[in-house]
């Protein structure tokens, strides 16, 4: 049995995880800003990853849930719109949830507990695939993607994982007029990714694709 932190784990690919962690008995906790799971055997902790209290937050955290095994960063915030049309906290707002907060809770757990079993940075597409509307988005996971590599080189993080998921049907469309229908399932995902932790040795990097559904994997650092 393991503990397992998973940031962003209210909806989508992080919740589909943490219900496939759950049943298979393991502890969880998940964060958000609001809980949008029903799952009764999920710990909620409310953390809001923009928030200017940020690093104190952090530390809150990781003291309540207390010693982690797996720590899954799983949160994203995106604008699509060119970096002329970028509002300022939409900039802000991107690089805290997608490289800022990821760093803080990282170094809070080691801090803590001095090592780490194993820590999943999920990214995205994004993290090698240019984008006009996209590029502070990039530009983040493109980060966090090499954040997690280089991470891999210390000795204190046990195993790395790195996945880069193909668009999803997540409740983040709702709103929009996009057409889903080719998009991958994320508990399909979940499965594929969860599936690879037992295999992931000191660094894997795998990239979930789509048209057709696929994976890739990718182990030098």
């Amino acid at each position: 049995m393991k503990k397992i932190l998973i940031i962003g784990g209210t909806s989508g690919l992080g919740l589909a995880m943490a219900e496939q962690f759950a049943s298979a008995g393991h502890v969880v906790a998940i964060t958000g800003r609001k809980n949008k799971s029903r799952n009764t055997s999920l710990q909620f902790y409310p953390f809001d990853l923009t928030s200017p209290s940020l690093y104190g937050d952090v530390a809150s955290l990781i003291t309540s849930f207390g010693h982690i095994d797996y720590f899954v960063y799983a949160a994203g915030f995106c604008q699509h719109a060119t970096t002329a049309e970028l509002a300022q906290d939409d900039i802000d707002h991107m690089i805290s949830v997608g490289l800022t907060a990821p760093v803080y809770l990282l170094r809070e757990i080691l801090t803590a507990q001095n090592s780490l079993e194993l820590f999943v940075a999920i990214t995205s597409t994004s993290e090698w695939t240019a984008r006009e509307y996209e590029p502070v988005y990039a530009a983040v996971k493109s980060g966090l993607g090499m954040y997690a590599k280089s991470v891999a080189l210390d000795s204190a993080v046990e195993h790395v994982l790195v996945v880069g998921p193909a668009g999803m049907k997540t409740s983040y469309w709702d709103a929009s007029d996009m057409d889903t229908s080719a998009m991958l399932d994320a508990s399909w995902v979940a499965d594929q990714i969860i599936q690879h932790i037992p295999e992931v040795g000191t660094y894997r990097h795998v990239r979930v694709l789509r048209e057709p559904p696929r994976v890739v994997v990718d182990t030098n650092i």
